[in-house]
């Protein structure tokens, strides 16, 4: 679902689970690889109010989490956390995806500039 809609928003190259860092085994929940932009969805918000736990929210899971983004960011990634699949706010999304693309043709365009100088 989460894919469909971008694709109908116009924002292509969405995958789902993506390992992104070289040694460890972390994967986004989705991602746009080349403007490594990634959106994971934390679920179990509202789990404990029920009696039961989400990894997400409680103790070891949380810490993971926090180390996971912290070096995803370290790599230059743009992470967005949503509550649920329901939540995600694409517009927000689509905002970073075309920001991260503009970037990227920047320094693209950038590095012809230099090249053609030298």
């Amino acid at each position: 679902m989460f894919i469909k809609i971008c694709e109908k928003m116009g924002m292509k190259g969405c995958v789902a689970e993506h390992r992104f860092h070289p040694e460890r085994r972390w994967r986004m929940d989705f991602a746009f690889p080349e403007q490594k932009v990634c959106c994971e969805i934390d679920g179990g918000v509202w789990l404990s109010k029920h009696g039961k736990k989400s990894r997400h929210f409680h103790g070891k899971g949380a810490i993971c989490d926090m180390e996971k983004q912290s070096a995803a960011a370290e790599l230059g990634w743009r992470v967005l956390r949503y509550p649920s699949i329901d939540k995600v706010n694409y517009e927000q999304v689509k905002s970073a995806v075309n920001y991260k693309s503009c970037h990227i043709n920047a320094q693209k365009k950038d590095k012809n500039i230099i090249k053609n100088i030298l």
